[in-house]
């Protein structure tokens, strides 16, 4: 079963070019720290003086696909205290290795990665590939000895059903309604003072055409960009989930 759920979910990379551009970004994250310990270090200083307790960025790579870029998103996306988290450490370095590295390809994969951070709809469809995965990573513990096969078909139900309904709203608790919560908190306040709505994650400012995502749940009404990126990837993963396990669905 979880040789399955990976060549499902690598199927379905293949088919989302923005879940590509996720997979490519945290590779690069993961680069920049795995082989130089002097940013490693400045990582871990400038999370200290923003409050955060900055983790080693998980790598993408290896023999099982989904968990290592599932944990390399959750570590990206950890909140922190006052607004900070591993989010802002990576950006704020980011953009200090673009200004600072003499070494031009550092400067320049720092300038790309920190571009990238800075698309809310970027942003916003990490959010939701992230509550995708925490739904494929409790669907892959059922390899346990003491699992029986009635348990396996109806777990592989539930996540089939709560995939599909992620099209229309994100999951409920889940990370992208959390962000979509706080933009909402922001634009009210922001509108209170007389402010043009200005939307920040972990205090990045995130730029694009994203801010609708703050006015509603329903899907026609998100960015056009992100929904179609959301819809093509609940479609491919159903589709492909459905495929790999057609002998469990009686299909």
């Amino acid at each position: 079963m979880p040789h399955r759920l990976e060549l499902a979910m690598l199927s379905v990379q293949r088919d989302n070019a923005m879940i590509g551009q996720v997979y490519d970004m945290l590779n690069m994250v993961w680069k920049t720290y795995h082989f130089s310990p002097k940013s490693m270090r400045e990582l871990k200083a400038l999370g200290e003086d923003l409050g955060v307790n900055v983790l080693v960025p998980s790598g993408v790579r290896g023999t099982r696909w989904l968990p290592h870029v599932s944990r390399a998103l959750e570590t990206l996306l950890r909140p922190g205290k006052d607004n900070h988290g591993q989010f802002t450490a990576v950006y704020c370095h980011m953009d200090h290795l673009a200004g600072s590295s003499a070494n031009a390809d550092i400067a320049g994969r720092a300038r790309k990665i920190k571009k990238t951070m800075g698309d809310g709809t970027f942003v916003a469809f990490c959010h939701f590939l992230a509550d995708v995965f925490s739904g494929l990573t409790k669907f892959s513990l059922l390899q346990k000895n003491e699992i029986i096969l009635p348990q396996a078909v109806c777990g592989l139900q539930n996540l089939l059903a709560t995939t599909e309904v992620m099209e229309a709203r994100p999951k409920p608790g889940g990370r992208l309604s959390q962000l979509q919560d706080a933009l909402r908190q922001q634009k009210r306040q922001q509108e209170e003072q007389g402010e043009i709505p200005n939307y920040k994650f972990q205090t990045v400012t995130l730029k694009g055409d994203f801010s609708n995502l703050a006015e509603a749940e329903a899907s026609r009404k998100r960015a056009p960009k992100l929904q179609n990126a959301i819809e093509a990837t609940v479609r491919s993963t159903v589709k492909h989930l459905k495929a790999r396990f057609c002998s469990l669905l009686g299909k």
